[in-house]
């Protein structure tokens, strides 16, 4: 993953990862986290939490199921998207 690559008009992005605190979730956030963004994690932990202490202190985490329609409404406006799914 290149630094720029997520670059909107020469600036950071704010991005939602839903999903985030899954193992591949969580190395994305802290990816992104380590790039310098702003990132927002979505995530109902019911695999548990795979993001690291420091990084957790780093980004806005929200403990919600992203199925529940009143909640996902209520998210921050952000640039971009990440969605981790597990399927089973």
């Amino acid at each position: 993953m290149y630094k720029n690559e997520y670059l909107i008009y020469g600036k950071m992005s704010k991005i939602l990862v839903t999903g985030g605190a899954g193992f591949i979730g969580s190395n994305l956030v802290d990816r992104l986290v380590k790039d310098g963004h702003n990132v927002v994690v979505l995530d109902n932990l019911l695999r548990g939490n795979k993001i690291p202490t420091q990084t957790l202190s780093k980004i806005k985490f929200i403990e919600e199921d992203v199925r529940n329609y009143e909640a996902v409404k209520m998210l921050p406006k952000v640039v971009t998207l990440f969605s981790i799914l597990q399927l089973f």
